[in-house]
């Protein structure tokens, strides 16, 4: 019984079902479509811009998934909260991300609640 549950938490790992709901990423995903996450994306070549992300929200714990727009250290060209500031340049801080919806106009994101730190990731979009 322990090497079913140790298998399920691997497959789990690799590839799992999620259903997006409302519209914040639309056109590119619309609402109740099926997508395949993985929580392992470290063996999918780690965390890139234009990835697309689950993550918990820092503000209420609710799962969002987002588009990667800001990496860890990368200058932005956004005047959001909580981005560090040196001279005039913003930064992404360490161990952050910046994350947005490809529906600005209805997107609750980064630009609202600042980078979201990396452990709350929770998995990235297989496409």
């Amino acid at each position: 019984m322990a090497a079913v549950v140790g298998v399920s938490a691997l497959v789990r790992q690799i590839a799992h079902p999620v259903v997006v709901q409302g519209q914040s990423m639309e056109p590119t995903f619309t609402d109740g479509q099926r997508l395949w996450v993985t929580e392992a994306y470290w063996l999918f070549g780690g965390l890139k811009a234009n990835d697309v992300v689950l993550v918990r929200s820092p503000e209420d714990g609710d799962v969002l998934i987002k588009r990667v727009y800001g990496l860890p250290g990368q200058e932005m060209d956004w005047d959001a909260p909580t981005l560090q500031q040196v001279g005039n340049r913003r930064y992404v801080p360490a161990n952050a991300i910046f994350i947005v919806g490809d529906n600005p106009e209805v997107s609750v994101d980064s630009r609202d609640f600042g980078p979201v730190p990396l452990n709350h990731v929770i998995g990235k979009v297989l496409q």
